[in-house]
């Protein structure tokens, strides 16, 4: 039988064929990805896998094909509640690289929701059961209320997660793209819960078109930003300097030794020596300097003296925004490592984009508002 032929397509659908394919691609790439930070990049590839399901599940609706194909499994819309998951623990791997922790209670909401739309998953049994007891029961208002509050709930709880997200330890290319997937995908959250009100009040089917529109310019984006800088969204590294070549490290020591590097900064606070150098970092961590040199270019994607002043400029700002009175900038930079006040300027400027008093100004100003 062919199904082509009981089935027309229209300009959409093929663009949402072409994102399937996009989505599919970028999902087995970051999967098997070898270089870079495996447990971040695998975050990602769930991600970009759940939002392609989710497009393929519309595409299956919108089409007609899903009359020829028969239901899912897992309907698309069952699986929201995993997509915010997948991206909250991208972001939080590859903020500050700690071990992934306490990720069962995030699966609640999704639990929740696959259990809510289960009858939909299904034409047996349970299905047939489930909803004339709904029907029977609960008046088809209730049942939308009740539905539009769970939506509330999850989009306060998606918030709340991406709220505690913490880019103090990113460097700053990837600062920016990690705020920008935060602030894309809070947008797409809005969109999705505005689509699914006017759906249920007007069942107006441009909002589901604009909605997945806008789904797949965020896995386009992920392709863009992954084949143009993939050593910001894969922290993989492009190009290495010739002095790097000989090295041995494999991508897990290289990491291992960035995670003990930042621990000791944190916990010995080295970068307020102002003569603090890298072959003392290096002996403290009982590995070579030129060793230690690759893996904070690796890694941090900058010098050891940029990585080191990175540090320096979070303390400086933490002692401005702790004074009440105004502050004296000579004291402020001597007590966040600077050697004088030339480099305390540079580089907050470099790393704030701003100079250090008009950072107090802004600084003052929002605590006001």
């Amino acid at each position: 039988m062919d199904i082509s032929a009981m089935v027309s397509l229209n300009l959409f659908h093929y663009f949402l064929l072409l994102v399937l394919g996009q989505g599919v691609f970028l999902t087995i790439i970051l999967f098997t990805l070898r270089k870079g930070d495996h447990i971040a990049n695998r975050f990602l590839a769930a991600a970009v896998f759940l939002m392609t399901y989710y497009t393929f599940s519309f595409f299956l609706n919108d089409s007609g094909y899903k009359a020829q194909v028969g239901t899912l499994f897992l309907s698309g819309y069952s699986i929201v509640p995993l997509i915010p998951v997948t991206i909250y623990f991208y972001l939080k791997r590859t903020s500050d690289r700690k071990p992934v922790r306490n990720f069962l209670p995030h699966l609640i909401p999704f639990l929740i929701q696959f259990l809510y739309w289960l009858p939909h998953n299904t034409d047996g049994f349970y299905g047939s059961i489930y909803l004339d007891t709904v029907h029977e029961y609960y008046p088809y208002a209730v049942v939308r209320v009740g539905s539009g509050m769970h939506i509330i709930l999850f989009t306060a709880y998606v918030y709340a997660c991406f709220k505690t997200i913490d880019f103090q330890n990113a460097t700053k290319k990837r600062e920016k793209w990690m705020k920008k997937i935060r602030s894309l995908f809070t947008i797409l959250a809005f969109i999705f819960t505005i689509g699914t009100f006017s759906l249920w009040m007007t069942d107006i089917v441009i909002a589901r078109h604009i909605f997945f529109s806008f789904l797949a310019f965020f896995i386009y984006l992920i392709g863009y930003y992954g084949y143009t800088r993939s050593d910001i969204v894969f922290e993989m590294v492009k190009r290495l300097k010739p002095k790097y070549y000989s090295s041995k490290l494999s991508p897990e020591r290289s990491m291992e030794i960035y995670d003990a590097l930042q621990h000791l900064m944190l916990s010995e606070k080295l970068y307020l020596q102002s003569t603090i150098k890298l072959p003392e970092v290096a002996s403290k961590l009982e590995v070579g300097h030129h060793d230690l040199s690759r893996v904070v270019n690796e890694n941090y994607g900058g010098s050891f003296l940029d990585f080191i002043n990175k540090y320096r400029v979070d303390e400086a700002k933490h002692i401005l925004m702790a004074e009440k009175e105004p502050p004296k900038m000579f004291a402020v930079a001597l007590d966040s490592g600077f050697g004088n006040k030339v480099s305390f300027y540079k580089n907050f400027k470099k790393f704030t984009g701003s100079l250090p008093s008009d950072f107090v100004k802004s600084s003052y100003k929002s605590s006001l508002g």
